[in-house]
Formats: C-alpha cells, sequence, structure tokens
C-alpha cells in the first residue's frame, strides 16, 4: 500500500480480482457467486435493488461515515436506512462488495490511517414490497436513481435541489423481523410504513 488512497484503490481492486481466481467453485451457484464479485469488484457505487415481501420504501448500506449513505436515503426518499459495520458472516451481495474494504482496512490496523476508503457507496435498496409494483412507484424510484447518479456524477445532468432527508440513518440493530406464533391471516390496523 502507498500514501495515496486513490491509488490504493486500484491495489485493492488488483488484489481482489487475483484472490478470486483462486476461490474454489463447487456449485453453480458458487460460479455465479464469484462471477458476481468479478463483476462488481471495480465499481463506485453498487446497488442490490429489489423488492422486500411487504416493506416501505428502505436501505441500508455498509456505513455513512461520508455521509453517501444519508444523501442516497434522501434522494430515493427511503422511509428508513440502515447502517452495518463489519459482518461476520450472513452477507448480503451488496455487504459483500462494500465490506471489502472494511476488510482490507482491518487487515493493515490502524497504524494504515486513512490509507484505504472505500471509494463510493454500497448498498442495498428495497424497492417497496414485492406486491408494490405499479408504474408511478417504478418510474419515481427510477428518476430518483437517475438524480443520484447525476448527484454523484456518474451521468451528466442537473439533479435538481436534494430532496430533505426522511430519517436519519440506524444501526442495523434496529431492524427486526416479527414472526407470528401460528399461522392465521393478517390484518394491519394501518399501512406498512406509517411511522406510529
Amino acid at each position: 500500500m502507498t500514501a495515496d488512497a486513490a491509488a490504493n484503490v486500484a491495489l485493492v481492486r488488483e488484489a481482489a480480482l487475483a484472490a478470486l481466481d483462486e476461490q474454489p467453485a463447487r456449485t453453480e451457484f458458487d460460479h455465479l457467486r464469484i462471477a458476481l464479485m468479478r463483476l462488481s469488484i471495480d465499481a463506485d457505487y453498487c446497488f442490490d435493488l429489489h423488492c422486500a415481501g411487504e416493506s416501505p420504501h428502505y436501505v441500508y448500506c455498509d456505513d455513512d461515515a461520508a455521509g453517501l449513505a444519508t444523501e442516497f436515503s434522501a434522494q430515493m426518499g427511503s422511509a428508513a436506512t440502515f447502517v452495518h459495520a463489519w459482518m461476520e458472516r450472513d452477507r448480503p451481495f451488496s455487504a459483500a462488495v462494500g465490506q471489502l474494504w472494511a476488510q482490507v482496512a482491518r487487515a493493515l490496523g490502524p497504524e494504515a490511517g486513512g490509507a484505504v476508503a472505500q471509494p463510493g457507496l454500497t448498498g442495498t435498496v428495497e424497492l417497496h414490497g414485492s406486491r408494490d409494483v405499479d408504474d408511478g412507484l417504478a418510474a419515481a424510484d427510477a428518476h430518483n436513481l437517475l438524480r443520484y447518479m447525476m448527484r454523484r456524477g456518474i451521468v451528466a445532468g442537473d439533479p435538481g435541489p436534494l430532496p430533505e432527508t426522511r430519517v436519519r440513518p440506524l444501526p442495523i440493530s434496529a431492524c427486526d423481523h416479527g414472526y407470528a406464533p401460528c399461522t392465521g391471516i393478517i390484518a394491519y390496523s394501518v399501512p406498512v410504513g406509517v411511522q406510529c
């Protein structure tokens, strides 16, 4: 590593690609994971876009040290924003990409200072629930993602003013799943995503 953080980005990516070359792939799933990581390793911005079962729009990212997750959440109009620190296991795809940088920083130790840092942002975007599919929601999400790319200089254009942040980022530990003790029918007294 060098004292130049920008030069170190290329070194980390080169080492990561070499490490992927040495990874054994025993199953088709292993091959797909390695191929996806290989395609993602040189991305400054990497977002896993999908829908949860039932959910408001929310995002979770590796950290918010530079305020990038807050900016992304504001632009996307997220109802919640979660950040997570180092994850030993059970990483979602976006965390596997983003935590490469945390892993390198941990390996180098505190004496490395700021010699290595993620060059952009990775995160998972829950685009509402799987039944929330309509042209209006899809168009709004697509426009907000495009405006964010404009804001970060990825594509040309004027993103306009940054929308007001709806929520502050919380640790992922603030999120939990609820499980019914028995089968049955659920009737919500308030819509999904309403803050009480």
